[in-house]
């Protein structure tokens, strides 16, 4: 299975400070972490100026009503292929691929020994409709400037989640000791989810 789970740079998560208002002081859009703001110039500097990604990212938010409107995008491009995919979202983690609708029609007349490569093929082709459409930078930015709108570094956020998790033991781990746990398996959900997404602002599917 190829489903795509894309993560923002991690210098989304890196030290600054941002306001979690839908407004800033002027009245115009909220300020965010300065790490945020370098890692949308990048995207800014990669894409076109009229493209879709550019228009939203060109005044450094991203809104409710320009992330329905990635999906939507998405949800067009998917639809012109004759399947349906699913686009869910986890904090600044966005991940894509066949819905299990997509998975039972593409393969019903496939030969097992090619129903491996024709199920990756398919996560593929609704993977490259999230990333054509812009939608998938678009919804890791605008979960990334609201699951961690003070910019703190990706270590600094772990430390955060486990001791809000009830891992207070580990609120004050190093950064080694971080890489460490990173690097083993564990059965504690909570623990887990910490490790993998730090700054997780809750679950949006389409």
């Amino acid at each position: 299975m190829n489903i795509l789970f894309a993560v923002l740079a991690s210098s989304l998560i890196t030290a600054g400070c941002a306001t979690s208002t839908e407004s800033g002081a002027s009245g115009g859009m909220p300020e965010v972490a300065p790490m945020h703001r370098e890692t949308i110039d990048r995207l800014l500097q990669s894409s076109r100026e009229g493209d879709f990604v550019y228009q939203v990212l060109e005044d450094y938010w991203v809104t409710d009503e320009e992330l329905q409107e990635g999906m939507d995008r998405f949800h067009e491009c998917v639809d012109a292929l004759g399947m349906e995919g699913f686009f869910e979202i986890n904090g600044s983690t966005v991940g894509v691929g066949m819905s299990d609708a997509d998975r039972t029609k593409l393969l019903a007349n496939v030969s097992d020994e090619d129903k491996m490569q024709e199920e990756s093929d398919g996560h593929d082709r609704v993977a490259e409709c999230g990333e054509s459409t812009g939608a998938i930078t678009v919804a890791m930015v605008h979960g990334a400037i609201r699951s961690n709108p003070e910019g703190l570094s990706r270590n600094d956020a772990v430390r955060r989640c486990l001791a809000e998790s009830g891992h207070e033991e580990l609120a004050n781990a190093t950064d080694d000791e971080i890489e460490k746990l990173g690097a083993g398996a564990h059965t504690d959900s909570s623990l887990t989810s910490c490790l993998v997404n730090p700054t997780y602002g809750g679950t949006n599917e389409e």
